[in-house]
């Protein structure tokens, strides 16, 4: 039996009503899928805990309160992806930092925080200055275990800015000086510079004599190596004439002549 034309408009309708049906109930279950695969996923991977390790200088409630921020600061692996990808120009006393996850609620983040190698005294303060020359924080104390730097002028001081020096070649002497010593780990008390560029470093009780130098490598190599033998003495050791190689280094003993 043959439908009629109002029949085939009639179940085309209803067809196609169908059809709708069923794809606003795929809809809606794909719907219900996702917002609960999203609340799992939330509430799995919600943050709880962010550790900060490493950090000397900066408390971990200073760091969080810079690098724990919205809208990443909920979902662990959100702000996972946000500290692997920090922009460290916002935090420039940092060197680096590792992120790892340690569970799903929390982070651990390992701080490598820039190196003070030496400061100066500058208006009743001591600045603090790292390899780069940039200045990592001020104090009226000196810190122990910090040389501290005379003999060169300074423009103005800016927090995680360059020094701004005078003369920028004997600036580039303290610069390679001051790192050899931190890289050597000589415990210096302070570096003085001449009115001609010839440095002269304190260790305790012993004087070294460095001369001018561009580069202090090879004298600072042969420090390292015969300081230990002056343990307990007071004196001058000459480096002023050092070059590599040479065995005889002069050491002169307070009170006496060479």
């Amino acid at each position: 039996m043959s439908e009629t034309l109002e029949e085939i408009k009639a179940r085309v309708r209803a067809e196609k009503r169908a059809v709708r049906r069923r794809r606003a109930k795929k809809a809606i279950i794909t719907i219900l899928v996702v917002c609960s695969c999203a609340g799992l996923f939330y509430l799995i991977f919600t943050v709880h805990d962010v550790e900060f390790t490493g950090n000397d200088t900066w408390s971990s409630e200073q760091l969080s309160s810079i690098l724990v921020k919205e809208p990443w600061k909920y979902n662990t692996l959100a702000l996972y992806y946000k500290l692997k990808h920090q922009d460290m120009s916002e935090i420039p006393y940092i060197e680096k930092m590792d992120v790892s996850i340690v569970n799903t609620h929390k982070l651990r983040v390992t701080i490598y925080e820039k190196k003070v190698i030496a400061c100066l005294s500058y208006m009743s303060q001591y600045i603090y200055f790292d390899k780069n020359g940039m200045v990592l924080k001020t104090s009226t104390e000196a810190d122990d275990g910090v040389p501290v730097i005379s003999g060169f002028s300074v423009g103005s001081i800016v927090l995680y800015q360059p020094l701004a020096v005078e003369n920028n070649d004997i600036f580039s002497q303290i610069l390679n000086l001051t790192q050899l010593v931190s890289q050597y780990e000589i415990q210096a008390d302070r570096i003085e510079f001449s009115d001609t560029r010839e440095a002269t470093l304190y260790i305790g009780k012993i004087k070294v004599l460095l001369g001018k130098k561009q580069l202090y490598n090879d004298a600072v190599a042969a420090l390292a190596d015969v300081l230990p033998k002056t343990d307990g003495l007071s004196g001058t050791l000459d480096l002023e004439n050092y070059t590599a190689g040479q065995e005889r280094i002069v050491f002169t003993k307070d009170g006496s002549s060479k």
